[in-house]
């Protein structure tokens, strides 16, 4: 959860000064207001032709300020607009067109608030957003502009056209008028009254053009915003962490539901195998100074040894002078640290321990140890002279040296690595030579390869008392362990229990051990 935490904060931190860096945006709106509705218009009889100021129809607005109807005079007055620079007149301009091009309109927007219930009233809401917050008031009271004079044009259409009726009408009177050449007669003066007529009607057309307005007026102008609409720093850093916090959890939660790695005492049970004892990680800088065995003597660790040497000799209390193996499913869960550990703590007891590292292709008993004690104290095991590591032990067990590395505890290098350390196993009689060696030793550690990797455990393990896999938290795949424990089954081994290894004590809470009666 610890790194979930830091995870999310690192990316608010970034996500906040990323928008610091953002161009900003602001955002102005002007308002307009729409009279008249569906049911009403405004009629004006000009003798025989009636002028109607309609209602604008639905979304037509909204279809009008995305063409070039409204755009072109818009980008025309923006271009003309001193208060706004050049470079920022000219960017506006290029957005628009292309914003008109694309049909995807950023830079303005409408917001229709109309009264559905009445009719077309209602208002409108211009919103115009520009890179300085002068430039975005200008704009949104520029498009409010355009959009008056747009359905004021469209108001006076209806009068345009009867005003070209009445010219038309008058041209062909005078016409007439012109053919009879008599301005006395009734033809004449029938004419000449619907020619006046006409003329009044023209004069009427062109006072009710001149006064005209649509059903738009101005409710307010835009003003130059205190604050940029975007980006907004903090908003966006709370969100990145709310979103990474939540985004961390759920994939916490999804891993933990899909990982058969080992965690705890709860998933040895699932396979009836007992946890012997549950050792914390040790810092890697405390090993690199001290030694592994130094370094586990402290705290939790040598508790945790304390823990795994009562239960071992508590299963085996039926043996005397037990040998036990060691051993894991993979390399590098810990098995040599663990027997070298265990060994301190069973030589803090007061009881003499060998351990003979029988890993006869990767031995680390040496360098386990090296840390701990750098002078060579070699001791006779048994005989004389001999043998000075595994490999050559087991080809003349009756004469070999240990090398002391604490009082109580003496080693049995594995040697220099052998490639078919399985014939060398073959052909020696094991169980015989490490019930020899074991005469002046309270307990005999062997230190095995793991059992998946070699067959070499297998073999030895059959001259032992009990087996303790080493099984690393966190990385040891349950199946793994299962077929660990099904190859031990056919070779008729005695797995005695498991022990956790590196261990992470913050999530896991508490020590938890059981045993095997």
């Amino acid at each position: 959860m610890a790194v979930i935490s830091l995870t999310s904060l690192a990316l608010g931190l970034t996500a906040y000064i990323a928008s610091k860096n953002m161009t900003p945006s602001y955002e102005s709106s002007a308002v307009l207001l729409a009279s008249g509705s569906q049911s009403i218009s405004s009629n004006i009889n000009l003798g025989d032709a009636v002028i109607t100021s309609q209602p604008l129809p639905e979304g037509a607005l909204q279809q009008a300020i995305r063409s070039t109807v409204i755009i072109n005079p818009l980008v025309e007055s923006i271009s003309s607009l001193d208060e706004i620079p050049l470079d920022e007149r000219e960017y506006i301009s290029q957005k628009l067109k292309r914003e008109l091009s694309s049909q995807d309109f950023k830079s303005i927007t409408l917001e229709s608030r109309a009264d559905r219930i009445n009719g077309n009233g209602g208002i409108y809401i211009i919103r115009a957003r520009a890179r300085t917050a002068e430039a975005s008031a200008l704009i949104a009271n520029a498009t409010s502009n355009a959009l008056i004079e747009w359905d004021k044009g469209r108001a006076l259409e209806n009068i345009r056209r009867a005003s070209v009726g009445y010219r038309a009408q008058l041209l062909q009177l005078e016409e007439q008028l012109d053919r009879l050449g008599v301005s006395s007669g009734p033809d004449y003066q029938t004419l000449a009254s619907r020619r006046t007529a006409l003329q009044e009607n023209l004069i009427k057309s062109e006072i009710l053009a001149s006064s005209t307005n649509g059903i738009l007026s101005e409710l307010s102008r835009a003003q130059i915003p205190t604050n940029p609409k975007s980006p907004k720093p903090i908003l966006y850093s709370l969100i990145v962490i709310v979103l990474t916090l939540m985004l961390g959890v759920l994939v916490s939660f999804m891993l933990s539901i899909f990982d058969r790695t080992i965690r705890s005492e709860d998933d040895l049970l699932e396979i009836n195998l007992p946890t012997l004892a549950t050792v914390p990680r040790i810092r890697r800088r405390d090993i690199v100074f001290s030694g592994i065995v130094r370094a586990g003597r402290q705290a939790g660790l040598y508790e945790a040894m304390g823990f795994l040497r009562v239960n071992a000799l508590n299963i085996l209390k039926n043996s005397e002078k037990p040998i036990i193996m060691i051993t894991s499913t993979a390399p590098g869960e810990g098995k040599s640290s663990v027997t070298a550990t265990l060994a301190d703590s069973f030589a803090a007891s007061g009881k003499r321990v060998l351990i003979v590292d029988a890993d006869l292709r990767r031995g680390t008993q040496n360098e386990v140890w090296k840390k701990y004690g750098e002078s060579d104290n070699w001791v006779q095991i048994v005989g004389e002279g001999g043998a000075r590591n595994t490999i050559d032990a087991l080809s003349d067990p009756n004469n070999v040296v240990a090398l002391k590395v604490e009082e109580y505890v003496d080693v049995l290098p594995s040697g220099t690595g052998l490639h078919d350390s399985l014939s060398l196993l073959n052909k020696t009689a094991i169980g015989d030579a490490v019930r020899l060696w074991k005469a002046n030793y309270d307990i005999v550690l062997i230190d095995s390869a793991p059992l998946l990797s070699l067959a070499d455990g297998l073999l030895i393990g059959q001259h032992v008392d009990g087996i303790i896999v080493v099984v690393e938290y966190g990385r040891t795949d349950l199946r793994s362990l299962k077929s660990t424990l099904r190859r031990s089954e056919r070779s008729n081994l005695n797995v005695i229990g498991a022990v956790i290894n590196k261990a992470n004590m913050s999530e896991e809470g508490s020590y938890s051990y059981s045993y095997k009666q």
